[in-house]
């Protein structure tokens, strides 16, 4: 599926969005959520500089990054299903399972929904972007912390710590 590899670069965005927003959620409830710390990235291997850094950006691109999430679950609704269902069906497609994929009718408009999104992952991709670069990281870097916090139950630590203080 083509649209897959167009939104893939805000894939990582939107994870990260996610991502945070759920570890905002655990760090109010006082728990880091448990991952596996054995195929991490390691604290070792980022500076608690780069952390702080990465927070930082985060906070920055958080209005960009509501506004795109908005967006896109607007324009999903607007095909007719629910931004939950597309995350369904488009993680089926992904690990290529039949599992959560839809009827012929959701694949209709799944398909609908993912050219939108498509195109607003265009628009905001330069944003994000900059943002990023004109606070000094790279994209790549914020992905690999955003692997790192998915991976590495040392890393959300640090990371929820540095939310709370900051």
């Amino acid at each position: 599926m083509k649209w897959i590899k167009a939104v893939k670069p805000l894939k990582t965005i939107l994870a990260a969005g996610l991502m945070i927003i759920g570890l905002e959620v655990s760090g109010q409830q006082g728990s880091a959520p448990e991952k596996n710390t054995e195929q991490g990235t390691g604290t070792s291997q980022i500076s608690d500089e780069r952390l702080k850094k990465f927070v930082d950006v985060y906070k920055k691109l958080a209005p960009t990054r509501q506004q795109a999430e908005a967006k896109m679950i607007d324009a999903i609704e607007k095909q007719g299903i629910t931004a939950e269902r597309f995350t369904e069906i488009a993680s089926a497609q992904q690990s290529n399972t039949q599992a959560n994929s839809g009827t012929p009718e959701e694949m209709k408009k799944f398909n609908a929904a993912a050219k939108d999104v498509s195109d607003i992952q265009k628009e905001f991709q330069p944003k994000i972007e900059k943002i990023m670069t004109d606070e000094g990281m790279k994209p790549q870097e914020f992905e690999q912390i955003v692997i790192a916090y998915q991976t590495d139950s040392q890393v959300q630590q640090k990371i929820q710590a540095l939310l709370k203080t900051q």
